[in-house]
């Protein structure tokens, strides 16, 4: 089971203490050994929920990644673009804006 902060747990909650312990509960034969301390499992679990850390600067390729990363990927993407949208109840608001930008550094089949 994939535990991430975006999607709610099947257990008793996201805190990572009371989900490793639930965890130890249902999964005794697994968990319940002394070679896996329940510290172990909380540092785990809290390294779960906080999901994968992800530097754009380093996904070259979205078809390549793995669905974690994707979502993590699109997740900060989506947080960029609402840091940087002015709606129309904005001061800095400007409707029907014109920007020019710099010409390409090739040509390209969708210039013409």
């Amino acid at each position: 089971m994939m535990w991430s902060a975006r999607h709610k747990t099947r257990g008793p909650s996201n805190e990572p203490r009371r989900v490793a312990q639930w965890l130890v509960r249902k999964q005794p034969e697994l968990l319940g050994s002394s070679q896996v301390t329940l510290q172990q499992i909380e540092q785990l679990v809290a390294r779960a929920l906080r999901g994968p850390s992800i530097d754009l600067d380093t996904v070259d390729d979205l078809q390549t990644v793995s669905e974690d990363v994707l979502v993590a990927v699109k997740d900060r993407m989506n947080e960029e673009f609402e840091k940087n949208l002015v709606r129309p109840d904005d001061p800095q608001y400007q409707y029907n804006r014109a920007v020019d930008f710099a010409g390409g550094e090739e040509p390209s089949d969708w210039d013409d």
